[in-house]
């Protein structure tokens, strides 16, 4: 699956990626910053990253498959049982737990009740 290399590499070294970065291009700010284009803010924008994160998590890895639709399945739980009002909360819940799970080669995503 085309994939920004940058967050290809953190997925082969099992470092936390960055879903900002996948869901387009990266703009250039005026003295060399670059940011992303596009950063998720809703649970559409999360699905739209989380699908191509899966995709390439399920290349790269195919043994992880049913980690990563068991996740996905509690995320899109998660965004299901709150108002969009909070949705920005399970955006930040996931990427603490991708952050916890990407530090500790003992625990998974799905991990937990």
């Amino acid at each position: 699956p085309e994939f920004p290399e940058s967050e290809l590499y953190n997925i082969i070294h099992g470092r936390v990626v960055n879903f900002d970065e996948k869901l387009g291009q990266v703009k250039i700010k005026i003295g060399g910053e670059a940011e992303p284009a596009k950063s998720v803010r809703s649970s559409q924008d999360w699905s739209v990253a989380y699908s191509l994160f899966a995709r390439t998590m399920c290349f790269a890895f195919p043994h992880r498959i049913d980690e990563i639709d068991d996740y996905g399945n509690i995320i899109h739980q998660k965004f299901a049982q709150n108002i969009s009002k909070y949705h920005s909360r399970v955006i930040a819940f996931d990427k603490a737990v991708r952050k916890r799970v990407s530090r500790r080669r003992d625990l998974l995503l799905s991990d937990f009740d």
